[in-house]
């Protein structure tokens, strides 16, 4: 597998689970919104804050999930080439 491939599939795969780890959370507490960390090799890669509103009005059949994560605020640094560079973290206001 290429380089770039590897990497694009990475990108899908983590941007796929850390909306699903935001949807179960919204399904099984009753918060309005939750900070998601994905990390790759111990590193943070991927911070984002989910509100539930928002992301409950998202048609997932028919979009792309890193664009999906980037309609919340979150700290993601991506590049096809390079792959996921470290983040800081979001904090809880």
């Amino acid at each position: 597998m290429s380089t770039l491939d590897y990497n694009r599939l990475t990108c899908d795969y983590i941007s796929s689970v850390c909306i699903r780890i935001a949807r179960d959370m919204f399904a099984l507490l009753p918060i309005i919104h939750t900070i998601v960390h994905a990390k790759l090799r111990e590193e943070t890669v991927v911070s984002v804050d989910f509100n539930r509103e928002n992301l409950s009005k998202i048609k997932f059949s028919y979009t792309d999930p890193f664009k999906t994560l980037q309609l919340f605020p979150c700290h993601i640094q991506y590049d096809d080439d390079a792959g996921f560079s470290p983040v800081m973290k979001l904090e809880y206001k």
